[in-house]
């Protein structure tokens, strides 16, 4: 399986590939208070490090807390449009 994992609960922001219990690349950082501007950027190292492909992900992980409220929901918004886009393309 290919994932996509997300942290932003946390004061670490960060973005990780999983690939069959593998994590092949993982961008992440102490950022306390901005990953709402951090979080496009580490998702677009990643891609350029791995050739990445949301269509290519069997799904996305994002944690969920304990943490941060208004961190969460970056998480989450941050890939509910085009993780909805891919699904409906299949």
């Amino acid at each position: 399986m290919r994932i996509l994992a997300i942290e932003t609960a946390t004061e670490i922001c960060g973005v990780s590939y999983i690939e069959d219990d593998n994590v092949i690349a993982t961008v992440e950082e102490n950022i306390p208070r901005q990953h709402a501007k951090s979080l496009p950027l580490f998702y677009e190292k990643l891609v350029a490090d791995t050739g990445l492909k949301l269509s290519s992900l069997d799904g996305i992980a994002i944690s969920i807390g304990p943490g941060s409220f208004t961190g969460l929901r970056i998480g989450l918004s941050y890939r509910k449009g085009d993780w909805l886009l891919v699904k409906v393309c299949h």
